[in-house]
């Protein structure tokens, strides 16, 4: 199968390049005995994530219980023929029944993160909404079971590890972070061999 997506991304502000081609020749690729893929067939997934805070609080969707039952912000991937902010104006849409206008977002956060056992590395834009239209409800209730404004200052505990990291940065005021932490990703590429033994250099 050809690539599926090829991007570049650029960011004045955050001066970062970034390129990356989605994994090619599956079929011919064979998996390692846990299952996993080769690191150089790993897909890098663009995705976006929106922040819509009010009055101390924070706007997120309660997944179902069968999709986890975590706390998430609303969001999702960047489809072809999409930019980053217009695929979260989208999501926005879709997701929750707001409307927000691509100009209105201001990106606040980059977040390079392994998901080690889905064998998924994310590029994750994180964008602020400054205002938005529409009172929010879940619109997607086999995903979603409906949302909710959660206090900044006291999240529960369904929120997640990586977003409570992202939310930390933030208020910290970084711009790029990774997760988790890089310890924890050269242990898990050190199954792979020397082949990644440079990455412990930085």
């Amino acid at each position: 199968m050809p690539p599926k997506c090829h991007f570049l991304v650029y960011s004045s502000k955050l001066h970062l390049y970034i390129s990356a081609a989605a994994l090619t020749c599956v079929d011919s690729v064979k998996p390692d005995v846990r299952g996993h893929l080769p690191p150089e067939r790993y897909m890098l997934i663009f995705a976006v994530r929106l922040i819509v805070e009010e009055d101390g609080k924070m706007l997120f969707l309660r997944q179902t219980k069968k999709n986890g039952g975590r706390y998430s912000l609303i969001g999702g991937n960047v489809e072809e023929n999409e930019f980053a902010r217009e695929a979260l104006a989208r999501e926005a849409r879709e997701e929750a029944g707001i409307h927000v206008e691509p100009v209105d977002l201001r990106l606040v956060h980059v977040l390079h993160r392994h998901k080690l056992k889905k064998d998924e590395t994310l590029l994750v834009l994180y964008f602020k909404a400054f205002r938005f239209e529409g009172e929010p409800e879940s619109l997607e209730p086999k995903k979603f079971k409906d949302v909710k404004w959660l206090p900044v200052k006291n999240l529960p505990d369904e929120v997640s590890k990586a977003t409570r990291h992202v939310l930390a940065g933030i208020q910290r005021g970084e711009i790029y972070s990774e997760f988790p932490a890089r310890s924890k990703v050269l242990a898990f590429w050190e199954q792979f061999g020397d082949r990644w033994a440079g990455f412990s250099d930085f």
